[in-house]
C-alpha cells in the first residue's frame, strides 16, 4: 500500500479546511478522505465535524501513554493528535488529507507516512484580531524546515478560493491509487 497522506500547511485562517480540505473531499471522495484529528480545543461549528474528534486532555495523555499517537502538538493552547488506527483506516481505501503544523509533516514522516507537503499562502487575508497566541504559535512553528511539493495561493473571494482548490485537486489526482 503506497496511499499518500497531503498535509496542508499553512497559518492559521488560510483556508487549509474550510477552502481545500472539506471541498475536496466532496469532490472527489473517492480519492481521498479527511484524516480526523483529535483535538482538545472546542467545538466551533459543523465544519469541524469532518476534520476533528474532540477529546479530553486526559484521553490525550492515555493515547500517548499507549504509544499511540503518531503525533501530539500543542497549538494555540489545545492539544491536536493522530492515532495510527485513524490514519491506518483511511489509507486501506484511499489517500488521505489532513491540515498539519510543520512539525506534524515531520512527525508523520518520522513513523514512516508517505506526507506530500502542501503550503497555504493566504494572499489579501482579513485580520484576524484578539488571538495572540495562534498568531504567536504560527510564528514558531513557521521555523520548521518543510519542502513542499506546491505552493498554493489563496486570493480568497470566491474566484480565489476555487482556484486553490482546483490546484489542490490537480495535485491529488497525480497520485493514482494502487
Amino acid at each position: 500500500m503506497d496511499r499518500i497522506i497531503f498535509g496542508i500547511v499553512g497559518p492559521s485562517g488560510s483556508g487549509k479546511t474550510t477552502v481545500l480540505i472539506i471541498p475536496a473531499i466532496k469532490k472527489i471522495p473517492y480519492q481521498v478522505a479527511s484524516i480526523k484529528t483529535y483535538t482538545t480545543r472546542e467545538w466551533r461549528d459543523e465544519t469541524d465535524d469532518p476534520i476533528y474528534d474532540f477529546t479530553t486532555h486526559a484521553h490525550m495523555e492515555q493515547l500517548q501513554q499507549r504509544s499511540e499517537l503518531i503525533q501530539c502538538v500543542f497549538f494555540g493552547g489545545n492539544y491536536y493528535g493522530n492515532t495510527h488506527q485513524q490514519v491506518n483506516g483511511i489509507l486501506n481505501t484511499r489517500h488521505g488529507i489532513i491540515a498539519l503544523t510543520e512539525e506534524g509533516v515531520h512527525n508523520f514522516q518520522e513513523k514512516g507516512y508517505h506526507v506530500v507537503a502542501v503550503n497555504v499562502v493566504p494572499i489579501g487575508i482579513p485580520t484576524r484580531d484578539g488571538d495572540i497566541r495562534r498568531k504567536k504559535d504560527d510564528k514558531s512553528r513557521a521555523l520548521v524546515p518543510v519542502e513542499y511539493f506546491h505552493v498554493i495561493e489563496n486570493h480568497y473571494g470566491e474566484e480565489g478560493k476555487a482556484k486553490a482548490l482546483q490546484q489542490l485537486i490537480d495535485i491529488i489526482v497525480c497520485f493514482p491509487l494502487s
